[in-house]
């Protein structure tokens, strides 16, 4: 399976914040979850986060939101200054857009 640029971003983002977790862990001992909510792309986000180190938990849940946060600016249609949707209100109209929206909009198509 080929990721695009920007889903392999995301998933880096992904892992470092579980990796930077993780490693709270182990250095702690103790373990709890820790609850991080984001209101993003018309959903609410819940994340949790077992830890034993209540800053580097928080550290990662702002990771993780900083990279939603980046793609919802880009393609959410909750957004009416989204590159998504200044598209769809564009109706056909050529739209100056990011390269990444161009990638993801193209991967899209191919499959």
């Amino acid at each position: 399976m080929h990721l695009n640029p920007h889903m392999r971003d995301a998933a880096r983002a992904a892992v470092f914040a579980l990796f930077f977790a993780a490693s709270a862990v182990v250095r702690a001992g103790g373990l709890h979850a820790d609850n991080f909510d984001l209101r993003s792309m018309g959903t609410v986000i819940n994340l949790v986060i077992w830890t034993g180190d209540d800053g580097s938990a928080a550290e990662a849940a702002n990771a993780v939101f900083a990279e939603f946060r980046r793609i919802d600016l880009l393609m959410s249609s909750w957004r009416p200054d989204s590159d998504v949707s200044r598209i769809n209100a564009a109706a056909g109209k050529p739209v100056k857009i990011s390269g990444e929206t161009i990638r993801v909009i193209s991967s899209a198509q191919d499959m």
